[in-house]
């Protein structure tokens, strides 16, 4: 595909991307809504995420492009954010269903008919997921602070951090 696809110069750039999400990016982030994200595995997708990226725009390293300038210019998202989205939307899907549901019990670790071993406590996504609501919250709070004036808006980011 890299000789084919990615350095012919005919094709176009949002042409390239569109198969990139289609065809790599699809399956290699399949299930993600159910993962619990290390920092390790965020480090390798971002990685393998940004190589790719780089080889689509024919980017060497000797250019020294910073990965904010590449992820611009094929107006895409960072590996971490596509997972926090697919996350989100999931936890949203999940919370619409009935109270019976199964994936809604699962979210909540609230089987009524088995009980959990005792034993290490596994990190839950939901744990992951309501850190993202509040990292997302938090984001969102500061920067529409920061819109009304500069002077309130530096007590307001100070008040909200200590949180």
């Amino acid at each position: 595909m890299t000789k084919r696809f990615w350095n012919d110069h005919g094709i176009r750039l949002d042409a390239k991307i569109q198969l990139y999400r289609s065809a790599i990016l699809s399956p290699l982030l399949y299930g993600g809504e159910n993962w619990t994200p290390y920092r390790r595995h965020i480090q390798k997708l971002d990685s393998f995420h940004m190589k790719c990226l780089r080889r689509i725009l024919n980017v060497k390293w000797q250019d020294k492009m910073p990965n904010t300038d590449v992820l611009e210019r094929c107006k895409i998202t960072g590996s971490e954010s596509m997972l926090m989205r697919l996350q989100l939307r999931w936890c949203g899907h999940v919370y619409c269903m009935p109270d019976c549901r199964t994936p809604k019990q699962l979210l909540h670790g609230q089987l009524t008919d088995s009980t959990r071993s005792q034993g290490v406590v596994v990190v839950v996504v939901v744990v992951v997921v309501e850190m993202n609501i509040i990292k997302v919250a938090l984001s969102h709070f500061c920067c529409r602070t920061t819109v009304q004036s500069d002077s309130v808006s530096v007590a307001r980011q100070v008040t909200v951090r200590r949180r």
